[in-house]
């Protein structure tokens, strides 16, 4: 499935995507909400780990949504998550299908049509199966 998304880039940034539960929490690590809802929002800046592991101090995004879907889960609290677009700072640097950044900003939540386009992206390895998912 080809991906369908509403614009690549923010103001020359490129566009990132990346997943929070349903109230604003990181679904991996956990912790506070990073914001109330109110979009665009500048989270504050984190040391960033400029190594070459995977797995490293920063923010993390993808360019895919549907990685950021692989990597954040549908469901990582028992209710839907949190699909949205962001921007990463200038320090960024990328692992694999992760970046990691010092700044993020979350600019808004994906459309009907990236969900779908992302989760046609993270289901195709199930094949003919994929569209039943």
């Amino acid at each position: 499935m080809t991906e369908r998304m509403t614009e690549t880039t923010t103001a020359g940034a490129p566009l990132y995507w990346r997943c929070y539960t349903h109230d604003w929490r990181p679904p991996v690590q956990g912790g506070d909400p990073v914001c109330t809802g109110a979009l665009p929002v500048t989270l504050p800046p984190v040391r960033l780990d400029r190594s070459d592991a995977d797995c490293a101090p920063g923010y993390h995004a993808c360019l895919r949504p549907g990685a950021a879907l692989r990597l954040g889960g549908l469901w990582p609290d028992g209710r839907p998550s949190r699909l949205v677009a962001c921007t990463l700072s200038a320090d960024a640097v990328t692992r694999g299908d992760k970046t990691r950044a010092s700044g993020l900003t979350i600019v808004r939540e994906a459309t009907a049509d990236e969900w779908q386009a992302a989760l046609g992206d993270l289901h195709a390895p199930f094949g003919a199966h994929a569209e039943a998912l």
